[in-house]
This record gives C-alpha cells, structure tokens and sequence, in this order.
C-alpha cells in the first residue's frame, strides 16, 4: 500500500525510524466524545446587575444586596483582584427559589 499520500510526516518519519508497527500504533482511532462541561458564568457584581436589569428593568435588586448576600455567604464568590465575581446562574437559582440553595 502507498501511505504516502494519505499520512501526516510524523507518521511517515515514525515508520521510517521505528517501523510499520510504531506507525499503526500512532494512526488515530475513533476519537471519543468528551461529556460537554457547562461553562460557568462569573460577572462583576456591576455586571449582574446590569444583566438583571435587561431582563426585568423594574427589579429591585441592587449592589447593596448582591454584597449582603455574599457576606452572609448565602452567595459564592471569587475575588479576582479587587473585583468580586459571583456565579450569574447561581444568583438567578437563589432568586428564583425564594432565598434558598
């Protein structure tokens, strides 16, 4: 067969170096299927807020709260410097369910 053609030089240079049997080692199989991972929405805390307003621009909640909830811990959050990132799916399930996690 002429592999030549339908082979990466890396495979072609593996063959030539360590033989036929290094080359079907290296021939990628099926690939598998990773799981798929959320990716996690972190915004400032000005950031949320203005999201929130683009969804219900009559809400209620402001800094003030968003930052009492995170010093009461009843909200995760990370400090990147001096800016506070808080989860935006994990504030919107708080809210929804009333106060509770």
């Amino acid at each position: 067969m002429n592999y030549k053609k339908s082979c990466a030089p890396e495979h072609l240079l593996l063959t030539a170096v360590f033989g036929a049997h290094a080359f079907y080692q290296s021939i990628p199989r099926e690939t598998e299927q990773l799981p798929q991972k959320q990716v996690v929405r972190m915004r400032g805390i000005d950031d949320t807020i203005a999201y929130i307003k683009r969804t219900d621009a009559d809400t209620a909640v402001t800094y003030g709260f968003i930052r009492k909830l995170i010093d009461n811990k009843e909200l995760s959050s990370i400090r990147a410097g001096r800016k506070i990132l808080i989860n935006l799916d994990e504030l919107t399930a708080y809210l929804t369910s009333g106060g509770r996690l």
